[in-house]
């Protein structure tokens, strides 16, 4: 399956929502959750999440080449650091995301292939996540 789609996983409303406008603005696919089902919020390569309006999704992770995911999701029992080992069991190059240094270092020992402070430079989205979903469409070299 082509992999070019971005998931963005963010509890606040006003960034995830202007994420997922810069990212159409330049043809970039993404899909924003504010946050995941509680119980059992992967099945059989799933993501359950709900998104800005509360309704719960089933979002099937093969379509996702790059995740940006927040660390801490309020109104749940997982914070995005959690989640970030299972999204790269399904080969998706996760950019971990926060406003408090001190959570960039959870999201790097959770496995996050890149880690940003927030707030991120909104010519990144433009230049380097293009770029990332390149890498993760184009097979590896056997």
């Amino acid at each position: 399956m082509d992999k070019k789609s971005v998931l963005i996983i963010e509890d606040n409303r006003t960034v995830g929502e202007a994420t997922k406008i810069l990212l159409s603005t330049f043809n970039l696919n993404a899909t924003w959750v504010l946050g995941l089902r509680i119980e059992n919020p992967f099945e059989h390569g799933r993501l359950h999440a709900y998104t800005n309006n509360r309704t719960e999704v089933d979002l099937d992770l093969a379509t996702y080449a790059v995740a940006l995911v927040d660390g801490s999701l309020v109104g749940g029992g997982l914070q995005g650091w959690d989640i970030i080992p299972i999204l790269r069991q399904h080969g998706i190059f996760c950019v971990g995301l926060s406003g408090e240094p001190g959570s960039l270092e959870k999201h790097s020992a959770a496995g996050a292939n890149l880690v940003l402070l927030k707030p991120v430079d909104p010519r990144w989205f433009i230049s380097e996540l293009p770029r990332l979903l390149e890498q993760q469409a184009t097979p590896a070299a056997g």
